[in-house]
């Protein structure tokens, strides 16, 4: 137990002895500041592994590496240069950018052979529109400086990360490609810092297949590792890339669909950047000549077999041509004749137009090939002086008592009464105009009863009753007088008028040669008593139901 305790405090003891001596001599400088871009290339990360080759390490058996990937620096016998800390070599890692590029130094310490890998990784975004590709032409420099002769500096470059950490490079001093040749930009095996390969590369950020503005990453990752035997305390080994310059390059991407448009056969999709030729076509149609492509189904001919077509910033994605046939006078004809009887329906209307459009595409000399055209121009005839009258009843919409309403129903009823007993029987709403006319006349009742008001015994007053009573009775049928939602108000002024007009009059006069003086009389008023040009009549309440008149002097 004793043993046991004092074993762990002489551990303990060793690791924090360890750590002070790491901390002092061999403590890692890799910048904690945000390295520079380099052209269009930002800094992503680092990773540093070592390989001592010697047998005395107690922990781990002697095995002879020949190749590295960035994620296999910390497996089999490459160790991390901030783990393994008290190994008799150590590396010091410098982030930099000078007139060489963008690169990392190693400075190390050396007492034994050994190999050296450092891995740095730099990527580029482009947020890129559907439909799109934007190509990025990088003239690039790869540069490497060693103070001894077994370095190799390399220079990769992948669109998918993960397959790039995966790539393994050759680190023998003989290499110049590694399995992940496939995506080796370039590469350089000098001491010399003059010693430097230039190349030309092509990034493409490509959103082909349309949808949302994609984000588009290519990655780069920078090598360089080494091979040292040199006894010496400091060995400086560093790998660099340059920007020499970027072009930028977009282009659009379309794809054009193909169809028969009545025809029959198949045509492949064609897809391109840019622009193309328009093929040829290879549909076919029973009695119709091939035209050339339009961009709507009845639309015109926009583009012919041979001609090019583009892809623009606004013109690009799917898109779809749509074959122009152009019919034979004998089609013309078989068209003419598929009208049939003429009727007013969508159906009818659709043979009419199309037997239209086909004789119309025509050349005079074709026309006089189509006997029945008579026929065609017969069915236009009825059938747009039906369609004349049945947009103008639906051209009244709600009726309203009013002189625009008036004025609508008027003109529908005008141009119904103008057609042929034949074209009257094709007009499908004209139970929407008497229905407007018997409404209208309802509203007219309405209004005129409305116009009576208040009722007073006067002239005035007489005439909107009489009038209101006169619209009633001879405007309307007896379901229309139902639909009179204020009957009532007429009743009832009518009514209120007649109590007016019952009075007792008493006729009073200075002699008693006048037959009717001194004489209660009923009548009804306002009217005048008999010898009328001879009484002057005065008023005034007597009672309730007395009125004096008395003779003129």
């Amino acid at each position: 137990m004793k043993k046991s305790i004092i074993f762990a405090l002489m551990l303990t003891i060793a690791a924090q002895g360890a750590w002070a001596y790491w901390k002092e001599n061999f403590d890692p400088k890799l910048m904690s500041v945000q390295p520079q871009k380099e052209g269009p290339w930002e800094f992503k990360q680092v990773k540093c592994g070592l390989y001592y080759n010697y047998q005395d390490i107690w922990w781990h058996d002697y095995k002879y590496k020949e190749d590295a990937s960035y994620n296999s620096l910390n497996k089999d016998c490459f160790y991390s240069a901030t783990v393994y800390i008290w190994q008799k070599s150590h590396p010091s890692i410098y982030q930099w950018n000078d007139g060489d590029g963008i690169g990392f130094t190693c400075f190390q310490k050396v007492k034994t052979d050994h190999f050296c890998c450092v891995f740095s990784v730099y990527n580029h975004e482009e947020s890129v529109p559907s439909f799109t590709r934007i190509r990025l032409r990088w003239n690039y420099s790869v540069a490497g400086k060693s103070e001894d002769f077994n370095q190799n500096v390399a220079l990769y470059a992948h669109d998918n990360l993960n397959e790039l950490l995966n790539t393994y490079i050759d680190i023998l001093p003989t290499a110049t490609n590694g399995s992940g040749a496939q995506y080796l930009l370039s590469n350089v095996q000098s001491k010399e810092s003059t010693n430097r390969k230039n190349g030309i590369a092509t990034f493409d950020f490509n959103n082909l297949k349309g949808g949302e503005t994609a984000v588009k990453t290519w990655y780069l990752m920078l090598t360089h590792s080494y091979l040292t035997s040199e006894d010496d305390d400091k060995v400086i080994h560093w790998g660099a890339f340059r920007n020499e310059g970027v072009a930028w390059d977009t282009t659009y991407y379309k794809i054009v669909s193909f169809d028969a448009n009545g025809g029959s056969g198949y045509m492949k999709e064609l897809g391109f950047e840019t622009s193309d030729v328009v093929p040829a076509n290879t549909f076919v149609r029973d009695g119709y000549t091939f035209q050339g492509w339009a961009t709507l189904p009845n639309g015109i001919v926009r583009y012919n077999p041979g001609g090019e077509i583009t892809a623009t910033r606004d013109s690009k994605g799917r898109v779809t041509l749509y074959a122009v046939w152009k019919p034979q006078p004998a089609t013309v004809v078989a068209l003419i004749n598929a009208i049939g009887e003429v009727v007013y329906t969508e159906e009818c209307k659709e043979h009419i137009d199309a037997a239209r459009k086909a004789y119309d595409a025509l050349s005079p000399a074709e026309k006089e090939q189509v006997t029945n055209y008579s026929a065609l121009t017969d069915a236009e005839t009825l059938y747009n002086a039906v369609d004349a009258v049945v947009t103008a009843i639906n051209a009244i919409g709600t009726v309203q008592y009013s002189d625009e309403s008036r004025a609508l129903i008027d003109e529908a009823q005008a141009a119904y009464d103008a057609l042929t007993d034949e074209q009257k029987a094709l007009v499908v709403n004209y139970n929407v105009l008497s229905a407007a006319q018997g409404l209208y006349d309802v509203l007219k009742v309405v209004e005129k009863i409305d116009e009576i008001g208040e009722v007073v015994y006067t002239a005035e007053c007489k005439t909107l009753i009489d009038a209101a009573r006169t619209a009633y009775e001879d405007l309307l049928t007896p379901a229309k007088k139902s639909q009179v939602t204020n009957y009532a108000t007429l009743l009832a002024a009518e009514a209120a008028y007649d109590a007016f007009g019952k009075k007792t009059v008493l006729f009073v006069n200075q002699t008693a040669t006048d037959t009717i003086s001194n004489q209660l009389k009923a009548i009804v008023y306002p009217a005048l008593p008999q010898d009328a040009t001879q009484w002057q009549t005065v008023e005034r309440n007597v009672s309730n139901d007395k009125t004096i008149v008395i003779k003129a002097e």
